[in-house]
């Protein structure tokens, strides 16, 4: 029988005055500073400059409201709770109530079960002197930049950890953690395959410790996550039938989220990144040749939260030096040091402790010097919005009592609900004043907005059927290209696109969903065309079929001739083992296409989403602008240029490189025209 050492080696609890009394101080000034960092409960969709974040956020709640079915009608990288995310004043002011309840209630409970598990990690009952100010700052730092999401599964991880050794209340909390689990998987549904994979891990982790007496309620966990889970997912006013859509699809965004939005910021984070990761690393062998089975155990656990952070904020690695996703890695690594910390604070893991002491600052360093002002009272850039339409006094120096007034105000007031109300309406149709001019174009029909423009429904009285992937860069996989393209197939899409010429990072546009536009150039009609809004109408329609015009072959750096007769080109671009790797556990090189038009001149180079390049990529005409999208749509392409040649490059320009095979295989398709019947 396994000996079990590990589990007996804490010392009995103290219980001299002394340290009750050091204990109930510490817990007294941690609650009072929780109130005073409380993160912001109040937060605005205008005005604003970044429509596109906004118009995510404001689609969670409006799919919440209207009981839009998660894997079936709506699909993004957060889940049917995803509103909770962020309090935005909505116009159904509960939306907003709930989720600013959630910000405060979460970020004071959580940062309490913080300080409460942390001492019951501690290898003996002294040392919580030693590392509560460091906790305390890992906490107000770090855990301020995580989402709500995040925070969850950090405590819920936590919960896991101190059960691998406490034979307390062990059973509460291996409950608790598979709800917070779920809980933190149904507001970002990204964080569902990490979830499921701690929970399905977690019971070959007892048995690796050989805690043979407790090894049957190491399933409590994935027990408890899966009921949290199915009664959440139904009091969200989901179908039972819709979850696995919505396994499937969330497993298709964590699966194409890397090539579609990576993106290389400032070269110092990485290496910064990198280090943590190595001390993090070592830490972990140290405890796996001291032969500390729990330690390792409880180290697999967190290791875990690890890489999940570190492909958060390095995949989409935003070029701001002390900002960005970064910060996310940072302020998981900040807390998680403090953790291991707490696990090995004894004599005879000296060299563990100064690896975790280098980790615990250089994780420090971006939070601290990159938001400290704005998370440890509210920034004025945060409430500036709220006081200038509130019409309260502006003030540089704005602190948490703003925070807590206009929280109050908004909960308790209908008139100052009313008037926030709007005048956030009117700043909305300030900023996208361009959509008014479409306003009696469109009616009363129901209308999408491509490719992210959705919270102009809100701002000009719209009536709003969107595509099931709400955006069109977030089409990052096959799998989603055609959930949108079937909603159009079927008869069952908008009576009207509100098409915008635009996307990110340095795409070319309609080969963002490359199946969703064919069935949009099929099926919809230029009715409309100013400035940078086309309005497409829906005509009879039926599904063309696609033949095979020609099949070849082609390399990076080459030009590939496109025959005049073929419309659609696939292009069937394969990662190496390497580029697999680096998918994985980091992010492969970009992919950028060029267009050699009739007349001779290049355009590009484009940044290509080689995921979806074999869903048919429109290839006959380069189209440049909203005018020449009106001009197809409309059916005159007189003025348009056909494209002759393609070329694809990866960003390293390198003519060797390592994380694409060499050879991409090409398909060449045109149209069987069909008689266009309708599909209503």
């Amino acid at each position: 029988m396994s000996e079990k050492p590990q589990l007996q080696e804490r010392e009995p609890r103290s219980r001299k005055p002394s340290g009750i009394l050091f204990n109930l101080v510490v817990f007294s000034l941690l609650f009072v500073l929780l109130l005073l960092t409380t993160p912001r409960l109040v937060d605005f969709f205008a005005p604003t400059n970044d429509i596109l974040d906004t118009s995510w956020a404001w689609m969670l709640g409006y799919g919440f409201e209207h009981h839009l079915q998660w894997g079936k009608s709506i699909l993004f990288t957060y889940g049917p709770l995803g509103f909770l995310e962020n309090p935005y004043f909505y116009s159904d002011h509960l939306l907003w109530g709930m989720a600013a309840l959630a910000q405060l209630v979460s970020w004071i409970a959580c940062g309490l079960a913080f300080f409460l598990i942390l001492p019951r990690l501690l290898p003996t009952s002294r040392g919580f002197s030693y590392i509560v100010i460091p906790a305390i700052m890992a906490w107000v730092v770090g855990a301020s930049l995580l989402d709500l999401a995040s925070r969850l599964a950090f405590v819920g991880l936590l919960l896991l950890v101190l059960s691998l050794t406490e034979r307390g209340a062990v059973f509460l909390s291996l409950f608790f953690s598979g709800f917070l689990l779920a809980l933190g998987s149904l507001i970002k549904s990204t964080s569902l395959m990490i979830a499921l994979a701690v929970v399905c891990l977690y019971p070959l982790l007892w048995w690796y410790i050989g805690t043979k007496i407790w090894r049957r309620i190491s399933l409590i966990p994935l027990l408890s996550f899966v009921i949290a889970f199915l009664g959440l997912w139904i009091a969200a006013g989901q179908t039972m039938g819709d979850i696995p859509g919505y396994l499937r699809g969330t497993w298709a965004i964590a699966r194409g989220y890397t090539p579609a939005m990576s993106l290389s910021g400032y070269l110092p984070q990485t290496i910064v990144a990198v280090a943590i990761l190595l001390f993090f690393i070592a830490t972990v062998i140290v405890v796996a040749i001291k032969g500390d089975k729990p330690r390792l155990a409880q180290s697999i656990v967190l290791a875990v939260m690890m890489f999940w952070a570190w492909k958060e904020g390095f995949t989409r690695h935003d070029l701001a030096f002390f900002g960005g996703h970064a910060l996310t890695f940072f302020s998981t690594a900040l807390l998680i040091s403090v953790v291991i910390l707490a696990l090995l604070l004894r004599k005879s893991y000296v060299i563990a402790l100064i690896n975790l002491s280098a980790m615990y600052l250089l994780a420090l360093i971006f939070p601290m010097l990159g938001t400290l002002p704005s998370n440890y009272v509210v920034s004025h850039k945060s409430l500036w919005p709220s006081i200038h339409l509130l019409g309260w006094p502006s003030s540089s120096s704005v602190n948490e009592v703003m925070n807590y007034r206009n929280f109050v105000s908004l909960l308790t007031s209908k008139r100052q609900r009313s008037v926030l109300a709007h005048k956030q309406q009117n700043a909305l149709r300030q900023e996208i004043s361009s959509y008014a001019s479409i306003q009696g174009t469109v009616g009363h029909k129901s209308v999408n907005i491509i490719p992210w423009d959705l919270m102009a429904v809100q701002g000009f009285h719209l009536r709003l059927l969107a595509s099931p992937v709400i955006q069109s860069y977030s089409v990052y996989t096959p799998y989603l290209d055609h959930l949108n393209a079937e909603q159009i197939w079927d008869g069952a899409s908008a009576d009207d696109i509100i098409y915008k010429f635009q996307t990110i990072d340095w795409r070319y546009p309609i080969f963002d969903e490359p199946a969703t536009f064919r069935a949009i150039l099929n099926c919809y009609r230029t009715r409309y065309a100013k400035g940078p809004l086309t309005v497409l109408s829906r005509v009879a329609c039926a599904r063309p079929g696609l033949v095979l015009t020609a099949r070849t072959k082609t390399r990076f750096h080459q030009w590939l001739k496109v025959p005049s007769n073929a419309t659609y080109t696939d292009l069937g671009i394969r990662t190496t083992l390497v580029g697999g790797l680096m998918d994985i556990l980091y992010k492969p090189d970009h992919v950028y296409i060029l267009f050699k038009l009739a007349d001779g001149s290049v355009r590009g180079p484009f940044r290509f989403i080689y995921p979806t390049g074999n869903d048919g990529l429109f290839t006959r005409y380069y189209l440049g602008s909203a005018i020449s999208l009106g001009r197809l749509f409309v059916g005159d392409t007189s003025g348009l240029q056909r494209i002759s040649a393609i070329k694809l490059i990866p960003a390293k320009h390198s003519q060797h490189f390592m994380d694409f095979s060499e050879d991409i295989a090409v398909r060449f398709l045109s149209e069987i025209p069909r008689h266009h019947v309708s599909t209503r």
